[in-house]
């Protein structure tokens, strides 16, 4: 899926070319589950960091994905409202991820 403007200003964020990356939705990929832990320890971090509702940063985890075809990476970006920090970046490097098969991803 193309980029929209904004989604471009946090592609750049994370250091990637806009001309080689791509949004996706969390229904087309899946994730390792050493990742999926390693994410939840991170996220229940930064609430108490932050003071932050753990299930407010959990939904808005997958709000926005980017798929980086050079480095086959996956990029998430989360938006924090009401908070110091604004946004956070997290990239899932090749191997804990991937795209799901079509017959899978209908019955996952």
């Amino acid at each position: 899926m193309i980029l929209t403007s904004e989604q471009t200003q946090h592609v750049k964020a994370l250091g990637w070319n806009p001309e080689k990356t791509y949004s996706v939705t969390i229904t087309d990929v899946w994730i390792s589950r050493d990742i999926q832990i390693s994410i939840g320890r991170q996220l229940r971090a930064l609430c108490i960091s932050y003071g932050l509702p753990y299930d407010m940063l959990r939904e808005s985890l997958v709000q926005q994905l980017f798929w980086h075809e050079e480095s086959n990476r996956l990029g998430m970006m989360i938006q924090v409202q009401g908070s110091s920090v604004e946004s956070m970046y997290l990239e899932i490097p090749d191997g804990h991820w991937g795209f799901r098969k079509e017959e899978k991803a209908a019955t996952q």
